[in-house]
Formats: C-alpha cells, structure tokens, sequence
C-alpha cells in the first residue's frame, strides 16, 4: 500500500511537472504563434535536500514520469542538484538552479522547496515530500496555492492513524512521537 501511495504521488508529481513546464512556455510567449516546439529542449532544475532512500524514489519517479510524457534524450536536460543535508548549501543551489535558466524547477524536502521560492517568485516550482506546506510558507492554502509554487503532500492523517491504533491496541494510554523541533513539517504533525 506503501509503494501504490508512493507511486501515485510520484505520477502526480510528474504531471505537474509537466504542467509547470507547460505554464512556463505559454507564459513566456505573448504572440499566437505556436506554442509547442519540438526542437526546444526543457530545462529542469531539481534540488533535493538529502540523500535518502524516498527522496530518491522521487527523483526517480520524476525522471521516468517525464520520460514516459516524452521528454527524454535531446529534449529534456535535468540540472539535478543535492544539498546533502547542508542547509547552506540549499540557498546557494537555488540561486544556482534559478541563474541556470531552467523553464521549471523541483524542490524535493521542505528546506529545498523554501530554498528555491526564496530564489524566485517567476519560475514555477514543484514542490514533493513537503508534509505542511502552509506552515512552511510555501503556499497560501491548499486549495487555492497562489504563487508560483505547486506540487503534492505527504501528509499522514494522524486522526486515522490514532483510530487504528486504538483498534490495534485498545488498552493503549499513552502514546509517544519523535519529533524534531527546528522541522516545520515535524511539528505540525504532532501538532495535529
């Protein structure tokens, strides 16, 4: 169920990708001409936080999505960028993947999707593996994102997950959760 959850978010991603890709190139032309050319190779910066057995079934997931849409060889160059869990290295990437001119760009882990829209409020962004991306400032609300910021969440239902430990283990009376308090995504959930 794990993997079926994952991959749909990685199909969706990968649509939004494309979308974003899409947005960009109308955006950037104001005449009636043709808007698709098959000659222009995309261009898409990823920025992933860190090396992790996930986040990377999500760099992939975009790279196949992409080439199953048809951008692939000579018509897609991915800019892929891991700031390796250096928080410092996330700022000076985003700039990097915005001055690299790419038509969109991917943050994948909540300090890489606010590192990039701190880069640039133009270029699309899509964001994945982002739990709470309100209360990471990266979206107005998630029906109505506002910006140039889209993607999925990975939010976890902690209401459903409480009812099925109750059934689990009715008995239970106290119930821990690790959590790590400088994590936007980390509080919100227990929070929640």
């Amino acid at each position: 169920m794990k993997n079926k959850r994952l991959m749909t978010i990685l199909g969706l991603l990968a649509i939004l990708v494309i979308g974003g890709m899409a947005y960009s190139s109308l955006s950037g032309k104001s005449n009636g001409s043709k808007t698709g050319d098959d000659s222009k190779t995309v261009k898409v910066g990823v920025l992933q936080y860190v090396s992790h057995p996930s986040l990377d079934l999500i760099y992939k997931g975009i790279q196949d999505g992409l080439a199953e849409e048809g951008y692939k060889g000579d018509k897609i160059k991915i800019d892929f960028m891991n700031a390796e869990g250096d928080q410092s290295k996330v700022s000076t990437m985003s700039k990097q993947l915005v001055s690299n001119d790419n038509d969109v760009l991917i943050g994948i882990a909540t300090p890489s999707a606010q590192g990039l829209a701190a880069a640039t409020k133009d270029k699309p962004i899509v964001m994945g593996a982002i739990t709470d991306p309100v209360g990471a400032n990266l979206v107005k609300n998630l029906e109505k994102p506002g910006g140039n910021i889209t993607g999925v969440s990975d939010h976890n239902p902690a209401k459903q997950q409480l009812e099925l430990i109750k059934k689990l283990t009715p008995n239970v009376k106290t119930i821990g959760a690790l959590y790590s308090s400088s994590e936007d995504n980390s509080k919100a959930q227990v929070e929640e």
